[in-house]
């Protein structure tokens, strides 16, 4: 085919810029996806981020909710000094706070049902229902609570007993709680990842008389 000038031109495409253009075309949708699954794998980061603050936040509460509403003495209205100073010096006021330790365990089971500090019964409310997506997203939580009566006064030092007063006598009402969250996709995709710890002091207190520890039995 001529131009006006009498020259001869070309239309179309050579099979050459054809497959040049395929390439570019790919490499920008290839781009585009790239951009979409990540910014999707980064939505999918920040709920799992939020979900745990607020999972961890609520773990901590019922805790220091639980010690609150507990007796948490081990002696008796009647015990003898010397056996309220024996207990305290045997460690035995560790083991009421030892009894809020939980886990490692799942928010929710394979069944549905949520753990003993998110028991409706407990803890806070909790859906009736959950969908498919969900219930599986939530399943991929685990908790933990830990009680410590020491801690180390600088990272990687040696951990000593937990001295509130200063006076060089490690505490026998006193510990550390930590509360950890932990999430790993249920279908075993990617490993279990810590997503937050929150940690606080915990100490029991004077009670009016009652029953448990200060039943006069």
């Amino acid at each position: 085919m001529k131009n006006r000038f009498g020259a001869r031109c070309r239309c179309g495409m050579s099979l050459v810029e054809l497959l040049l253009s395929l390439v570019i075309l790919s490499m920008g949708l290839t781009s585009i996806f790239g951009a979409l699954s990540a910014s999707r794998d980064q939505v999918g980061r920040m709920d799992v981020l939020l979900c745990g603050r607020w999972l961890a936040q609520s773990v901590l509460d019922q805790t220091v909710h639980r010690a609150r509403t507990r007796d948490m003495r081990y002696f008796k209205l009647n015990s003898a000094p010397a056996d309220f100073v024996a207990g305290a010096r045997s460690g035995h006021w560790k083991q009421a706070f030892q009894d809020l330790e939980q886990g490692p365990k799942r928010v929710v089971d394979d069944s549905g049902k949520p753990g003993p500090y998110f028991d409706p019964q407990s803890g806070p409310a909790w859906p009736e229902h959950f969908e498919a997506a969900e219930i599986a997203f939530w399943q991929g939580f685990t908790y933990e609570v830990l009680m410590a009566t020491s801690v180390a006064l600088e990272a990687g030092g040696p951990e000593v007993g937990i001295d509130s007063d200063g006076d060089g006598r490690a505490e026998t009402d006193l510990v550390r709680v930590d509360v950890e969250i932990r999430w790993a996709p249920v279908d075993g995709s990617a490993a279990v990842r810590s997503v937050c710890k929150l940690t606080t002091m915990l100490g029991s207190w004077d009670k009016a008389p009652g029953e448990g520890a200060f039943a006069d039995e």
